[in-house]
């Protein structure tokens, strides 16, 4: 059996006793399922030859409940596989893809564009295998650190905010839909602000993959000094605390008040 799921339907002499008369022929193959076959009245192909086949199945089918057709056992058996395979929602779905793409096929502008849609998948595939992913870890425009992982680049972050004024404040990521976390905290009076730290995803080309430690978490020094230079030309890869917001003023004079106060 291919691999294939398939449904072909003739019009043609299937009766040894009369070879003058005509029946239709609804033949089934599904992989890993079964073939099965239904043989139905002359008038059945003229509808049945160009239908979806799930249309064409349940069709032959209910003739065959309608009109109390008797077969052979192991017949029976094999159109009744075929029917409780096709009763499911993905199966279904799959008939019908099938029966397009074979339509397709006998096209020769189909054809062609079946082809070209092959090609352009092979790209994708392609171009994928040549990058691969990589987080970036930012505060404004100062690059922090670049890793595979980006478990890693989340922890940086807020090892980063462990050493500023936000450090006894809880944090809290935001995802945007381009991939993009930001860190913010929460701060007086349950005020959320922004800490300027950012992870990306971005790709990295090969020629900038080699770089990777042993564990696939280490900084990719060639990469981000590269990065710096397109993101932050002035600035460098040494990792200062953030400058102090007016929030963060605030929240400084006021542990530094709750403390004199003691």
């Amino acid at each position: 059996m291919s691999d294939e799921i398939r449904v072909r339907v003739t019009l043609d002499s299937f009766d040894l006793l009369h070879p003058s008369d005509k029946q239709t022929q609804v033949y089934v193959q599904v992989p890993e399922v079964a073939r099965a076959s239904w043989l139905l009245p002359a008038d059945h192909f003229h509808f049945s030859k160009s239908e979806p086949w799930p249309s064409v199945v349940d069709s032959a089918q209910e003739h065959y409940a309608q009109t109390f057709t008797v077969t052979d056992s192991a017949s029976a058996a094999a159109r009744d596989a075929v029917i409780e395979w096709l009763s499911h929602d993905e199966n279904h779905d799959a008939m019908r893809a099938a029966w397009e793409l074979d339509q397709a096929r006998r096209h020769p502008v189909a054809r062609k564009l079946l082809a070209e849609n092959e090609r352009l998948r092979a790209r994708v595939v392609e171009l994928e295998a040549a990058t691969s992913g990589a987080f970036l870890a930012m505060h404004g425009g100062r690059v922090l650190g670049l890793y595979r992982d980006e478990a890693d680049a989340l922890h940086h972050c807020e090892e980063a905010v462990g050493r500023s004024d936000y450090r006894s404040c809880p944090i809290s990521w935001r995802k945007a839909p381009s991939g993009t976390c930001e860190l913010f905290a929460w701060t007086y009076r349950d005020v959320e602000s922004r800490t300027g730290l950012t992870v990306s995803p971005i790709e990295v080309r090969p020629e900038f993959d080699e770089g990777w430690g042993a564990d696939g978490d280490e900084f990719v020094a060639a990469a981000a000094d590269r990065l710096t230079a397109l993101l932050a030309p002035t600035q460098t890869l040494t990792v200062d605390e953030p400058d102090p917001s007016p929030m963060q003023a605030l929240v400084t004079r006021q542990r530094e008040q709750a403390g004199g106060a003691q």
